[in-house]
């Protein structure tokens, strides 16, 4: 589609020209991008561990941290470009494929794909490039539309590989946006279509053993590194909320503004806003003392499905609504001021020389035993003379490689399931046996 092309180049543009800034988890995507580009030119298929971390020190960074964001910008490095080039690249087509994939639902239910293009353009989805440099949650908006899609098609023969194919996607690329997605958007649409549960359990459990060559080690070696540094009290989502000690009040109008833009329209779509909503301002707080949720860190994390059901609800109702409209606008001027801001402020800021030198990587990924006396929400620089001995290394461990056996399985086992239900809908019906 021209227009989705189009507006991602445009919103890309100062990327394009200036590179990414130098801001919040940009660090990160340059150490890990250079590193697995590195791997992947090295034959290393599913790279895991990023040697030249930490001073030399290594990092086991993905056996915990998922990898498709990486494999992107990686992929793009090894055809060429430079670390920096990569990444923007890789944001570039992750926007694209956002786009794509939510006119393709939309179009499904008979909405106007162009409203893909408020989706792709939405004040969070910016936020999340121009503000916090999260490019793997940058990357996950691409899923929601695919995942919504598989639920609604369902009982048409490519539903079930479609939920997941997406489904395993959306974990391998953002955990915690995956346990979002899962409560905020999955849930609902399941409860509503609970006639086809059959087939989303087998969606899921398949969609699990896709995902497990990434999602068994990262769950099951968390001991080896220090995760206590990320789930910290200052990384509690609760620590958020607008009476929290870390208020997080530049949320606010983002939270609002997808409820501005669905009220008036469809119950369903307007009752997952407005909860995605207040979970994003951290104001059901009962919500966030689940043990899984309580390690989503941030809450404002589930404005990806709030601005995903937002737009739904919008290209879904029968008339436009200008008022709606106007106040989904004026709540977002504060958030696309704040980003324009921080663009205009560090785009052409040129990345600090030390980044090259010591290859600094997130402090959860040393080694359990390390000590962080000196690591804070503001500064997380490690002091490497305090870091205890890695127990992981570029070896392969047991976890791996049962997670990639399960994932191997879970693929055939896809494959078949496919093929059967594709064969029996093709089989034509038997003629009756005439008699007498």
């Amino acid at each position: 589609m021209a227009a989705v092309a189009a507006l991602a180049g445009l919103l890309m543009l100062p990327t394009l020209i200036w590179g990414p800034a130098p801001i919040d988890s940009a660090v990160y995507n340059y150490v890990w991008t250079k590193q697995f580009g590195e791997a992947l030119g090295q034959g290393v298929m599913y790279p895991r561990w990023l040697p030249g971390s930490f001073e030399g020190l290594g990092s086991p960074t993905f056996y915990f941290y998922p990898p498709i964001a990486f494999y992107v910008s990686g992929l793009l490095q090894l055809a060429g470009l430079t670390t920096l080039q990569a990444i923007a690249g890789a944001a570039l087509l992750a926007l694209l494929a956002s786009g794509l994939s939510m006119a393709a639902w939309l179009r499904f239910k008979g909405a106007n794909p162009l409203w893909a293009l408020l989706y792709m353009a939405a004040p969070y989805h910016m936020a999340d490039w121009y503000q916090r440099a999260a490019m793997a949650e940058f990357v996950s908006f691409a899923w929601l539309p695919l995942i919504a899609l598989a639920i609604e098609a369902q009982p048409r023969r490519w539903a079930t590989p479609l939920l997941a194919v997406s489904f395993a996607g959306l974990v391998m690329t953002h955990l915690p946006v995956a346990l979002l997605t899962s409560l905020g958007l999955i849930l609902p649409m399941v409860i509503a279509r609970r006639e086809h549960l059959k087939a989303y359990a087998v969606s899921g459990a398949l969609g699990l053993g896709l995902s497990a060559i990434y999602l068994l080690p990262a769950l099951t070696l968390q001991d080896h590194i220090s995760t206590a540094v990320m789930f910290s009290p200052s990384y509690q989502p609760a620590n958020w909320a607008p009476w929290g000690a870390s208020a997080a009040l530049w949320v606010v109008p983002l939270a609002l503004a997808p409820v501005a833009l669905a009220i008036g329209r469809s119950r369903f779509w307007l009752g997952v806003t407005v909860v995605c909503a207040a979970m994003s301002l951290a104001l059901i707080p009962i919500v966030w003392e689940l043990p899984p949720l309580k390690q989503v860190q941030f809450p404002w994390r589930m404005l990806v499905v709030a601005e995903f059901a937002a737009v739904t609800a919008a290209a879904l109702s029968p008339r436009l609504s200008i008022v709606a409209v106007a106040m989904a606008i004026a709540l977002s001027a504060p958030a696309y001021a704040r980003v324009v801001n921080v663009a205009v402020n560090s785009l052409n800021e040129p990345f600090p020389a030390y980044i090259e030198r010591e290859l600094p990587d997130a402090p959860e990924y040393l080694p359990a035993g390390s000590k962080f006396t000196n690591v804070t929400a503001e500064s997380r620089t490690p002091d490497l003379s305090q870091a205890a001995r890695p127990t992981l290394g570029p070896e392969p461990v047991r976890e791996t490689v049962v997670g990639g056996w399960i994932s191997l399985l879970a693929a055939l086992l896809l494959a078949m399931t496919t093929a059967m239900a594709w064969r029996s809908r093709q089989r034509p019906a038997q003629s009756p046996t005439l008699r007498g």
